[in-house]
């Protein structure tokens, strides 16, 4: 409810909140939507190392989950301590797989193309929604190049 004395600095504080709101939505509006003609077996996955404990694993998963979901992508989702990373309740230990084993920097992202055993494109972090949905972009982009 807005109080009655409305004053700048409220209608600043409202108005950048709802900015953010906005992007937000746009940017999970841009990673839910489905690519138009996309074969249903994109032919590439992705493998995401990171840690159960790690912060920005923690902000990472939800845009990986959704524009893997949406896009019906592969994944394996790798943890270097064994524990799921939310939303993903199935993973592997990093230790047992022979590419997420020696990463160290988390989150790591790698996109495969299973036909060749090529990792294509590989990048760790989280600056912000957009440019890791960026990344995810640029590394299919790389995986249909190859194909």
């Amino acid at each position: 409810m807005f109080n009655p004395r409305w004053n700048s600095a409220n209608r600043i504080t409202l108005e950048a909140h709802y900015t953010r709101r906005a992007v937000l939505a746009g940017i999970f509006t841009i990673a839910a939507r489905p690519a138009i003609g996309q074969p249903k077996d994109p032919g590439f996955g992705f493998i995401f190392v990171g840690a159960s404990w790690c912060g920005a694993c923690k902000k990472a998963a939800p845009y990986l989950a959704v524009y893997t979901q949406t896009r019906a992508i592969p994944l394996i989702v790798a943890s270097h301590d064994g524990r799921p990373i939310p939303p993903f309740g199935t993973i592997v230990p990093a230790h047992n797989h022979p590419i997420a084993q020696s990463v160290a920097s988390f989150p790591t992202i790698f996109t495969v193309v299973p036909q060749t055993k090529e990792v294509v494109h590989v990048f760790e972090g989280f600056k912000n929604a957009a440019w890791f949905v960026g990344q995810m972009e640029t590394g299919a982009r790389h995986a249909r190049q190859r194909q």
